[in-house]
């Protein structure tokens, strides 16, 4: 393969590795995210599916894990309020509350939040199952119709 050639394949990789947000889905507030997801979950197993009506009752249920529960998953306990807020457009996480979650599996479960505006046109958003995608506004609307 001819360098010319071997340079435009690498520049068209960079090209589209750019585009699918691989970043952003790796990022500090992607993790804060997972971990709400996942904690949000939890939540929600011990309300026999129904997650918390409120953030109060959210963060109320998040202060009775143990801290090693909540470090696991990269929060610091101590700075609770601080895992609330996207890194990316500095703004709290707007979480949807009193999601029942019925069924969870690796590739589905219900929305459970995400980043209030974003960037670039493109939202975090994370699930009951631990799992973050970045979506665009219309996708976002999808999924908030859907339902749990």
């Amino acid at each position: 393969m001819g360098t010319w050639l071997r340079s435009g394949v690498g520049l068209l990789l960079l090209t589209l590795g750019a585009g699918c947000g691989s970043d952003e889905l790796n990022s500090p507030t992607a993790a804060k995210l997972k971990a709400i997801g996942a904690l949000y979950l939890d939540c929600a197993i011990a309300r026999n599916g129904q997650g918390p009506a409120s953030e109060e009752e959210f963060k109320k249920h998040l202060k009775g894990l143990p801290d090693h529960v909540i470090g696991s998953h990269k929060i610091d306990p101590k700075a609770l309020d601080a895992a609330f807020v996207s890194g990316r457009d500095d703004q709290p996480f707007v979480i949807l509350y009193g999601v029942k979650i019925t069924r969870v599996s690796g590739e589905e479960a219900p929305l459970i939040a995400h980043e209030k505006t974003g960037k670039d046109g493109r939202r975090l958003v994370a699930f009951a199952n631990g799992k973050v995608a970045l979506v665009d506004d219309a996708r976002l609307q999808e999924l908030k119709s859907a339902g749990p």
